[in-house]
């Protein structure tokens, strides 16, 4: 996935708005794989205004790359990406730069997608 994404990215270097939707993934990645993701997001992707990362497993590590790499995001949908863990200065920079954040925790509904998770 990480490869799709960073070609996307190379492609498409205006692009405004991306999503992700891991709805019923199976967890059998590390957080480091959907970190790389995220890496591959920040480092292809330096335009988007806009990203949804439903159910997204990676880290702070991998947030805090699409936050330096994606300098004009105003939207960023991190709902049930229960492996990031919004504490402190994190947190507090999401705030700060997005206009519209959607926390891990936040109702899914209105989302328009089928919101179930199964965890192994």
């Amino acid at each position: 996935m990480t490869e799709t994404i960073a070609t996307v990215g190379q492609y498409c270097p205006q692009l405004k708005s991306f999503r992700i939707n891991c709805r019923g993934c199976i967890y059998s990645d590390p957080a480091e794989a959907y970190n790389e993701e995220a890496l591959a997001i920040a480092a292809s992707m330096p335009q988007l205004r806009r990203l949804h990362l439903f159910g997204n497993h990676m880290n702070n590590t991998g947030l805090q790359a699409i936050l330096d790499g994606c300098p004009h995001l105003e939207y960023l949908d991190l709902r049930q990406c229960f492996t990031i863990d919004l504490k402190g200065d994190l947190l507090k920079k999401c705030s700060d730069r997005i206009t519209d954040l959607r926390l891990p925790n936040d109702s899914t509904h209105g989302y328009g997608y089928d919101t179930s998770i199964y965890r192994s």
